[in-house]
């Protein structure tokens, strides 16, 4: 029978043989591969409305020009700044935008901020029309940032 420190000790063996092992090579990040899909078939619609949520310039990357077709872009973010149309929670979205006239929905790094995302992900539903695209990127791992409003992490 193993004990708690046998167990421990094959266990730490088995991490150190694996941090031994080459990194196979990979292809492109799908994130870059998948966001470069919704950007491509965004501006293939005629002059769509397009919603960022969490648009407030943090890290001094805007994404608006990426969409230079659009008929109208919407900036969402609960906090104003560069980058921001409207001002508000992303949990009570189709109470500043009209339900069912957004072409494409994207967010970026801040799904991991919003206390209940499965509302927000609800509030997308009802903003988006029928047929519409949705992108939506979080990251598994990252150190806490924008405290207090750090709350998950997604496998």
């Amino acid at each position: 029978m193993l004990t708690w420190k046998s167990r421990a000790g094959r266990l730490h063996a088995m991490l150190t043989d694996l941090w031994h092992l080459p990194l196979r090579k990979r292809g492109p990040d799908p994130y870059h591969r998948v966001f470069d899909e919704f950007v491509r078939l965004t501006r293939a619609m005629n002059a769509p409305t397009i919603l960022e949520l969490g648009s407030r310039n943090v890290t001094g990357v805007l994404r608006r020009d990426l969409f230079p077709g659009a008929g109208r872009y919407l900036g969402v973010d609960i906090h104003p700044g560069e980058g921001v149309d409207v001002v508000g929670d992303a949990h009570r979205l189709s109470q500043f935008v009209t339900p069912a006239t957004v072409d494409a929905v994207f967010s970026i790094s801040v799904f991991e901020h919003l206390v209940y995302p499965w509302k927000a992900v609800l509030e997308l539903n009802r903003v988006l029309k029928t047929g519409g695209h949705v992108f939506v990127s979080t990251h598994p791992v990252w150190p806490a940032h924008e405290l207090p409003w750090d709350f998950w992490r997604f496998p």
